[in-house]
């Protein structure tokens, strides 16, 4: 999650986390355009991801609106405090 939002903040979008409330992970908006993004990560190479309905759903009502971030290639780390994600490259879709 950390890794798409920089990625979307970078790129002049404002950001709130609605995964606690929504079927989506983030709403952003920038000037007049909204996004609902969805963020999938993987320390595999990415080339599938398992989608719930709704997700599936949301996708597929308004396309224009909603981005899929999948982050690949993650490399976990674990310590004494707990699991640490690092790295990975980032592909986004867009409709």
């Amino acid at each position: 999650m950390q890794f798409a939002i920089e990625w979307l903040t970078a790129r002049g979008w404002a950001i709130r986390d609605v995964s606690a409330l929504q079927s989506y992970d983030l709403d952003c908006h920038r000037s007049n355009e909204m996004l609902r993004v969805e963020v999938k990560g993987t320390t595999g190479d990415g080339s599938q991801i398992v989608l719930t309905r709704a997700e599936k759903d949301l996708a597929e009502s308004d396309p224009r609106d909603m981005a899929l971030i999948v982050v690949s290639e993650i490399v976990l780390t674990h310590s004494i405090s707990g699991v640490i994600a690092s790295g990975g490259m980032a592909k986004v879709i867009h409709p």
